[in-house]
């Protein structure tokens, strides 16, 4: 691509950002109780099994552990599909992808989806999102859907590659100006790109040598991602050591944010979730350091903390081993903010769970779409993984049994091992992925491959996104956030725009 070739697609992709359409109204049904305020705080790529509320040796996250003192804490939590964009279309529809049709990185959450922030809007919540990382940029993911604020300027590029980030630090400063500036409490959305790859945290942390490595096996580095080959690290471990160090730095920083809620009453007033996106590989199934390319369960379970409103339990903490998914999150939050739930969806609301009813032996899935399609269905005993799908015939998939009580397990079980009626419940769900047709059309804004465009459009966003006058970008300049304006006029040909990301 020429730079005034990506100079064009850039200005086409602002213009036609700004005239998405918009969701259909849905009628709203608020019942009478106060207003409460919701905070859904998200890490990217965060294992569960890597905090030590999940029994992790190490204690990567003490923010996420005393949190968990006040909270529920979900032990079977899982995505509907490893990659992030999708995700989050998920969380914020309570649909799987085949409903709201964001499957893959680059595409937009069409305008037609309602989301948790639109349905809020109609009980009174302004929303207000935090966020870290490229795919989420809400000109290209459309996830700023329903949000009146949707802070994403992202400075800093990553070591290795055209994404670009904001760590954590700048990211909950953001989060702590809000609040200083009067924020009415209602819906607020942050999201860490922490610990996602490559690894590189802005404050390391040394750990103890211990049982960190939860992969077995030799590690061939030829197999770890470019992006991810940083300062010569030839062990497994070095590797390991780096995430977990990443999960220490996030966890600081949400740490301090949690802090800043309990010196006043907003703590305990608070719905407060702490989930994530997806999880991430470390060569237990042949992928290495990343996530998306299987659905086994380092890659599609996540962690899963929700404290109510009105403080501590009085019971102390809790547990629940039913099997959840993001697109529970929706019905969930809309349950406890006294709006109706929409139809159509494909989550149910966890209040039960959350309010002591015992769990049942429901499945919650996950997907992969791709040349060869992938099925998951995750149940409290274990994941059935129908892989290797020519065409997404599950007929022509190798099914496997992986039980949660034997998590060191490589090769799985044949299907007949899972809990009866668990096949028939993937069949189902893949029935009705395949055989489900949208009323309208999914834009693709960008391919993560196409390096160029990414890096001239985020230079471009974040301009606009900084809604900064020549003054204050060059102050900006002068620390390092933005690149100098003479050298993107030189690398892209163009002036910068002055898009701006507050509504």
């Amino acid at each position: 691509m020429t730079a005034s070739s990506m100079v064009v697609a850039t200005l086409l992709l602002l213009s036609v950002a700004a005239c998405r359409p918009s969701s259909p109204v849905a009628p709203t049904t608020v019942t009478s109780m106060p207003r409460i305020p919701i905070l859904l705080l998200t890490v990217d790529a965060l294992r569960a099994d890597h905090l030590s509320i999940y029994g992790y040796p190490r204690d990567t996250a003490p923010a996420l552990s005393r949190l968990a003192q006040d909270a529920v804490v979900f032990e079977r939590a899982f995505t509907p599909c490893p990659r992030t964009s999708p995700a989050f279309a998920s969380l914020f529809t309570g649909k799987y992808p085949h409903g709201h049709g964001l499957r893959q990185l680059g595409q937009e959450l069409a305008g037609e989806n309602l989301t948790l922030a639109e349905l809020l809007a109609g009980a009174g919540y302004s929303s207000r999102g935090f966020v870290s990382s490229t795919v989420l940029v809400g000109q290209l993911s459309g996830l700023d859907q329903g949000f009146d604020v949707w802070d994403d300027l992202l400075p800093a590029r990553e070591r290795n590659r055209e994404n670009y980030q904001r760590i954590a630090a700048d990211t909950v400063a953001s989060v702590a100006r809000e609040l200083d500036g009067g924020w009415q409490p209602g819906f607020l959305f942050l999201h860490l790109i922490d610990p996602h790859g490559p690894y590189a945290a802005p404050e390391p942390r040394s750990f103890a040598p211990g049982p960190a490595a939860s992969a077995s096996g030799l590690f061939e580095p030829s197999l770890v991602p470019e992006y991810q080959r940083l300062d010569q690290r030839p062990r497994l471990r070095d590797y390991i050591d780096a995430y977990d160090a990443e999960i220490s730095y996030a966890d600081a920083w949400l740490g301090r944010l949690l802090e800043r809620l309990r010196q006043t009453d907003l703590y305990d007033r608070a719905l407060i979730v702490v989930t994530a996106d997806h999880g991430e590989a470390f060569g237990e199934h042949g992928s290495w350091f990343r996530h998306g390319a299987t659905l086994h369960e380092e890659s599609t379970r996540v962690p899963l903390l929700i404290k109510l409103p009105a403080g501590p339990l009085e019971a102390g903490p809790a547990r629940v081993t039913a099997a959840v998914s993001l697109v529970d999150l929706l019905p969930t939050l809309l349950d406890y903010a006294g709006v109706s739930l929409p139809p159509g969806l494909h989550g149910s609301s966890l209040r039960g769970l959350l309010e002591g009813t015992p769990p049942s032996s429901r499945a919650v899935f996950s997907t992969r779409t791709g040349r060869t399609s992938q099925w998951a269905a995750h149940t409290r005993q274990g994941t059935l993984l129908a892989s290797d799908c020519p065409g997404g015939d599950p007929g022509l998939c190798g099914w496997r049994w992986f039980d949660a009580a034997d998590a060191d397990s490589r090769e799985g079980l044949p299907a007949a091992s899972a809990p009866a009626g668990t096949a028939e419940k993937l069949r189902g769900f893949v029935t009705r992925s395949r055989a489900a047709t949208l009323s309208f059309a999914v834009a693709r804004r960008y391919r993560p491959s196409d390096r160029d465009f990414v890096g001239s459009f985020m230079q471009e966003h974040n301009r606009g996104a900084a809604g900064l006058d020549r003054q204050q970008r060059l102050a900006l300049e002068e620390l390092g956030y933005l690149q100098p304006l003479a050298d993107d006029e030189t690398r892209a040909g163009r002036k910068p725009s002055e898009q701006v990301h507050r509504r």
